[in-house]
């Protein structure tokens, strides 16, 4: 695979320090290569041989005048294909919203947040096309959804985006939403609350009797329910892996289809979409107050075909399509 030998710095590289770009774009050469290359010439910044703690500042020319010791980089270094192997999904295709500082996606059922063939993939090779790349910073999905939930996951385009939705999570200031189908009736609203512990071996969120645990906290207002199932609005205060499952299934409802958790089979698996985010006044990158993901039609028609068309006028609006 070729090796670039010139690179333009980005937004995001504003203020870097020298020595930490060229790091990210030799890859996995070692750091002592990164300050010979420095202190010999090799990597020169807009013609001039650096200091390892000067400033970058974006459009900073940087050249390679000596790739002999990066043969064996995997960074940015090395030309990338431009578009991906046809593992990963065609980003533009699931694309809900995207602001200066990031994307608003539409999960498919079965794709991964990351890993490969996921949607890291494809953000990436999405944004290859885009302008003012960064030399430092590698866009991403910003949390995950489990391989079969579907709905709204936010990847970031910027530095900026990235600090700022990992912080409002952190503060619980970004309210998250999503439809799910319960086993079983639930007449009214509640309020769960648990301390969770996930057995990573077993890929499982149980309860925990120990207060060590992180909490999780879920509100869930029924919409629709006919008798054996009820279709439910959630929201979670907290980001817990498989929060909503879990602790559905603690309480006798777990989501219909999820095997993993008690709910029995289901043809097409169970049904958890997240269709709604809510940014606060105060978030500090380019957002709307509010992104919705509409369901994917064929999940609308199974919600139609066991609760009735009345669920078009009592679910959140613009979740499910006419």
């Amino acid at each position: 695979m070729a090796l670039r030998d010139s690179f333009i710095a980005g937004r995001d590289d504003d203020g870097k320090r020298v020595d930490r770009v060229v790091r990210r774009l030799l890859g996995d050469v070692p750091l002592s290569a990164v300050f010979k290359a420095l202190r010999t010439g090799s990597v020169r910044v807009n013609g001039r041989k650096p200091l390892p703690a000067d400033r970058v500042r974006e459009g900073d020319s940087f050249a390679i005048t000596d790739l002999s010791f990066a043969a064996s980089s995997t960074g940015p270094l090395e030309e990338q294909p431009p578009r991906n192997s046809g593992t990963a999904p065609d980003l533009s295709r699931l694309l809900i919203l995207e602001t200066e500082d990031l994307l608003f996606l539409n999960k498919p059922r079965g794709i991964l947040s990351h890993g490969p063939g996921g949607l890291d993939e494809a953000v990436l090779t999405y944004l290859s096309y885009k302008a003012g790349k960064s030399l430092s910073f590698a866009p991403a999905p910003l949390h995950r959804l489990d391989r079969n939930t579907t709905g709204l996951l936010v990847a970031s385009k910027t530095l900026r985006g990235a600090r700022a939705f990992s912080a409002a999570l952190q503060d619980r200031t970004v309210e998250k939403r999503y439809l799910a189908v319960l086993r079983g009736r639930l007449d009214r609203n509640d309020h769960w609350v648990d301390s969770l512990e996930r057995l990573s071996k077993q890929r499982r969120t149980l309860r925990s009797s120990l207060s060590a645990h992180r909490k999780a906290v879920t509100l869930v207002e029924p919409i629709a329910a006919n008798g054996s199932f009820t279709l439910a609005d959630i929201r979670i205060l907290t980001g817990l892996t498989h929060q909503i499952r879990a602790q559905a299934a603690l309480r006798g409802r777990p989501l219909a289809g999820d095997v993993k958790y008690g709910g029995g089979s289901e043809p097409q698996g169970y049904i958890l979409h997240a269709y709604r985010l809510d940014f606060p006044e105060d978030f500090d990158a380019d957002a709307p107050a509010t992104v919705t993901a509409p369901v994917p039609d064929d999940t609308a028609l199974r919600l139609r075909e066991r609760f009735g068309a009345k669920i078009l006028l009592s679910a959140p609006p613009g979740v499910i399509p006419p």
